[in-house]
């Protein structure tokens, strides 16, 4: 093992370390993630497994047959058609096209769609829509297929939403919330929830009067 080794920091900067240094990392990492989750730790063997990864020299880096792990993802497929400026290729290629490729080529475990902006304001004046074109591509692919979405709190403040905005309320000395943040707390996540959980039941349902069941497509309309 090298005395240093390449690696990179969460921000994506290149570093050198130690083994010492990872390991240290490592150790401190686990004990932390089985104090938070009630977890046990990861065993000698395990830190030590973990650490001959991250310490391998070759830039293609996999693991011996028997040890994978299922991966999931949050909005991979969307990486084809997005611009640069949001992290993707800009490959003309519509949402479907781009689920199956995530699914058939890069043997994905599991896939996902979602609106560009991928929080649920936008979503929820176009859920019908959102879930026809779910709906569509669960009938066509194999591996659990999530809808991803999240609360943007940003889009709730002034000039976008009802609510004041912290930027005005901070250089001012002024607290964002005064008591309660229920207020705060959009329905627009349980409003689309509520109707993923109505299609989904309603394609249980059609699935279960159709004389061939689809055993293949697991239907699984969440949010990640």
């Amino acid at each position: 093992m090298k005395d240093k080794i390449f690696t990179r920091m969460g921000d994506g900067e290149r570093v050198s370390m130690s083994a010492e240094e990872i390991k240290e990392d490592i150790v401190a990492a686990t004990r932390e993630a089985a104090q938070r989750a009630e977890i046990p730790e990861l065993t000698t063997a395990e830190i030590e497994q973990l650490l001959a990864i991250m310490a391998e020299p070759s830039r293609a880096v996999s693991v011996a047959p028997g040890q994978e792990v299922i991966v999931t993802d949050d909005g991979c497929s969307m990486s084809f058609y997005s611009g640069q400026d949001g992290g993707g290729v800009g490959v003309p290629m519509s949402r479907l096209q781009a689920v199956l490729t995530y699914e058939r080529a890069c043997a994905a475990d599991t896939t996902s769609m979602g609106h560009s902006d991928y929080s649920f304001k936008p979503v929820k004046p176009i859920i019908n829509f959102e879930m026809n074109e779910y709906y569509t591509a669960s009938m066509m692919t194999t591996a659990p297929f999530l809808y991803g979405a999240q609360p943007n709190m940003g889009l709730y403040f002034q000039p976008d939403g009802p609510h004041p905005n912290p930027a005005d309320l901070l250089p001012r000395g002024k607290s964002v919330v005064d008591g309660d943040m229920e207020h705060l707390v959009p329905r627009d996540p349980q409003y689309c929830s509520n109707v993923q959980a109505i299609c989904e039941h309603e394609t249980r349902k059609l699935e279960s009067a159709l004389p061939a069941k689809c055993e293949h497509s697991p239907h699984k309309f969440q949010t990640t």
